[in-house]
């Protein structure tokens, strides 16, 4: 298995659902979750190859053949990282520093992404103290877009007309040379040039949502990376491809992508771990699943940045509710090591 690195440019507006329940259209998230880029390769794999095609390409995801990562942001010089839900035993420091100033808390509650070519820097600062050895990073700006809701019927139940609707949409325009990227762990190259014509075909139908009002759309940014911490071009490739490499005895593996914990995982201590849960439903778009709009069955998922004592295995589970086919929800583990 090789890992891969795609950088993603958009060229549209981009929504992605935030990660708090019972928020509206009107707030997103920066980052999108794996389980949703999952939801739309398997859409984009149907659209372009067929049922038959899907059910190989979900297979390979449930064995284990093929890994995604949650995309995270990008700039010109460097790629970004989930802060992890991480807490270290800090050495006393008597010192009269940033630490201890509210400026900072305020910073690191806000604080969402780590530069990978200061990770080391970030964990020792987690450790010792002192002051955050980087500045956060914005990559995009929040626009807020007014749209109209046409209801498909010009009655009501009562009989009486029913009026069009003004809601609003929150959505995220990236900053040049910044975009999101992702990680795919595959098999070999043919699998690799399938992927290829999937991801491009997906750049033109988007990611995310409102992708009928045209958003979500992006082209690959630069050729496509095989991480190698021998041979590499940039110094965050290199960075990266360690922190995927060091699964020997790292203190703790780090998830870089949604988890849905497999049977295997149960048997895990999770108290030995720092971890964030993140509430997944929603409705079910295929068209073909019922006649009317049927939710998905509700459950938790193991947040990006949820560090593990023992490395997870992750599971596709199907969250289908009285449709007419099952429908998965992504759940498998891509973890990085981390070394305290």
């Amino acid at each position: 298995m090789q890992n891969y690195l795609y950088k993603l440019e958009f060229e549209t507006p981009v929504h992605f659902g935030s990660d708090i329940a019972g928020i509206g259209l009107e707030n997103n998230s920066l980052n999108c979750h794996a389980d949703t880029f999952f939801s739309a390769l398997c859409h984009e794999v149907l659209a372009l190859n067929g049922e038959s095609e899907l059910k190989e390409f979900i297979k390979d995801a449930q064995d284990g053949n093929f890994l995604i990562s949650d995309l995270f942001p990008y700039n010109k010089s460097d790629l970004f990282l989930p802060k992890p839900f991480l807490l270290t035993d800090r050495k006393e420091n008597n010192t009269q520093d940033e630490e201890n100033s509210s400026a900072l808390k305020k910073k690191m509650k806000k604080l969402e992404f780590i530069p990978v070519t200061k990770w080391s820097k970030y964990i020792d600062f987690l450790k010792n103290g002192g002051k955050l050895p980087f500045e956060p990073e914005k990559f995009a700006e929040s626009e807020l877009y007014s749209k109209v809701s046409i209801p498909r019927n010009d009655l009501d139940e009562d009989g009486k007309d029913q009026d069009n609707k003004l809601y609003s949409v929150g959505a995220n325009i990236f900053k040049d040379n910044c975009g999101l990227y992702f990680i795919v762990c595959l098999q070999n190259e043919e699998q690799k040039n399938k992927f290829d014509k999937i991801i491009t075909s997906l750049g033109y139908s988007g990611i995310g949502g409102k992708r009928t009002s045209g958003y979500g759309k992006f082209k690959l940014r630069d050729d496509t990376i095989e991480l190698d911490y021998k041979n590499y071009a940039y110094e965050s490739d290199k960075e990266l491809a360690i922190l995927f490499n060091n699964t020997e005895n790292p203190d703790y593996f780090m998830a870089m992508s949604c988890i849905f914990p497999s049977d295997k995982d149960k048997e895990t201590d999770f108290h030995e771990g720092f971890y964030g849960l993140i509430p997944r439903q929603g409705f079910v778009s295929s068209s073909t699943y019922s006649d009317i709009p049927l939710k998905r069955n509700p459950l938790s998922m193991f947040n990006s940045g949820s560090c593990f004592k023992q490395k997870l295995e992750g599971s596709i589970p199907d969250v289908s509710n009285n449709g007419k086919h099952p429908v998965y929800r992504y759940g498998k583990a891509l973890m990085i090591g981390i070394t305290l």
